[in-house]
């Protein structure tokens, strides 16, 4: 499960940080706010493993210096952007 949600979190990254030539924006904005509805459902387990993912994600983008700072972001604050740390 937890290879699901990596693949998961870096295909959200993927649309929300690439730029609007690689990505039509109103298509990636579509597709993450339904990822979002989604993930709402989710029961607490798989909130908490895709809190410790993202998080796991956000240190290894860290380690990669100023190239990963973005993406890091990104993932730390994942959780909370797609409304699943209420």
């Amino acid at each position: 499960m937890e290879n699901i949600v990596r693949a998961l979190l870096h295909t959200a990254a993927f649309l929300e940080l690439s730029g609007d030539e690689t990505v039509d924006p109103d298509a990636a904005v579509q597709a993450l706010e339904q990822m979002s509805q989604h993930l709402r459902s989710a029961g607490q387990a798989e909130w908490e493993l895709i809190a410790r993912v993202a998080n796991e994600c956000a240190n290894e983008e860290r380690s990669r210096g100023t190239e990963g700072v973005a993406a890091a972001a990104f993932f730390a604050t994942f959780a909370e952007s797609f409304g699943l740390d209420a």
